[in-house]
């Protein structure tokens, strides 16, 4: 009995911390189970968290979109309606008129914002009474820029007459597709702007109503033909004629009669011709003639337009170039 009390007493101290050992174990285990509870929350709150991030940087790539969208079509409105108001600007009707006195040239001509040109013939042009012709895209663009350029509707003056009883006038009316309208009178003897002036002459020059003045003569001053790639005859009045056939060069400095044969045909066709051409001298269309009158007036005549003209006129110069070659032979 003595024996196993010792014992007893002996190990009671190891039983205790035996007991402790065992308490905390179980103490931590209870914390890592809760521990990996927790763990296992914040893996599926993280998870939860991932899906909502992908759905939010979904939802702004889809929102990112729609304002790119946006903008692109807000910057597309922006150019229509920008557009829409620069083309308010631009004319929709143009009225021009010169008033007669001694002789000067008198005539009323419209033209709309399509080019369609109408043109009353009253004193001293070629052209007596009604016509049409029409001009095109790009003289519009520059009739629009001449306008502007003009200042015309900064004019502040409706008219500008002078003391002299009989002197010509002009009168010059504008509708602007926003619905603005001006209209000016001035006569030549008065002090009126100078840009009057320039939009008058502009006028004349865009419209084709330049070459229809009687007192212009309408001699030609100057014409080129190109025939091909070794055809080509070139004129300057006062100056001579020049043939460059297959690489050879003929000149002549005569001729007149010639010319006053010419002359005749552009006069007798010039209705043809209310429409200028913007090509030079040097530089036109193959099998094309460029033209150019003592009015300053520049046009071209082509075979498949002005059949019957380009014709005669080629066949009276080929006449004397052939001459002429006969000649140096």
């Amino acid at each position: 009995m003595t024996t196993f009390l010792v014992i007893t007493v002996a190990i009671f101290p190891f039983v205790i911390i035996f007991g402790i050992i065992i308490r905390k174990s179980t103490r931590i285990q209870e914390r890592l189970k809760r521990l990996e509870e927790e763990r296992n929350k914040l893996e599926d709150l993280n998870s939860l968290l991932k899906i909502e991030k992908a759905e939010l940087l979904q939802k702004q790539a889809q929102l990112d979109q729609e304002l790119n969208l946006a903008i692109e079509n807000n910057n597309q409105q922006k150019e229509v309606i920008d557009l829409y108001a620069a083309r308010q600007t631009e004319f929709h009707i143009v009225k021009f008129s010169r008033t007669p006195a001694w002789g000067s040239p008198s005539y009323n001509i419209s033209i709309d914002a399509l080019g369609n040109v109408l043109f009353h013939g009253k004193e001293a042009v070629r052209l007596l009474g009604f016509f049409q012709w029409k001009i095109y895209r790009k003289r519009i663009h520059n009739l629009n820029h001449i306008i502007k350029k003009s200042g015309f509707f900064d004019i502040k003056e409706p008219s500008f007459k002078s003391s002299i009883e009989r002197v010509s006038g002009v009168v010059i009316e504008i509708y602007l597709k926003n619905g603005f309208h001006k209209k000016v009178t001035y006569d030549h003897a008065a002090d009126y702007p100078i840009d009057l002036g320039f939009l008058e002459r502009k006028l004349d020059l865009i419209l084709g109503t330049q070459k229809l003045w009687l007192y212009w003569e309408q001699s030609v001053v100057q014409f080129s033909i190109k025939r091909g790639l070794n055809y080509k005859v070139s004129f300057i009045l006062n100056q001579g004629v020049l043939y460059t056939i297959l690489g050879e060069e003929y000149f002549s400095d005569s001729y007149l009669d010639g010319w006053e044969v010419l002359n005749q045909l552009v006069v007798k066709y010039e209705n043809l011709f209310p429409e200028a051409t913007s090509y030079s001298y040097q530089r036109h269309p193959r099998d094309s003639i460029w033209v150019e009158l003592e009015t300053g007036f520049r046009f071209l005549i082509l075979p498949d337009k002005h059949q019957e003209i380009y014709h005669q006129f080629v066949k009276i110069v080929e006449d004397y170039g052939n001459e002429l070659q006969r000649e140096e032979r």
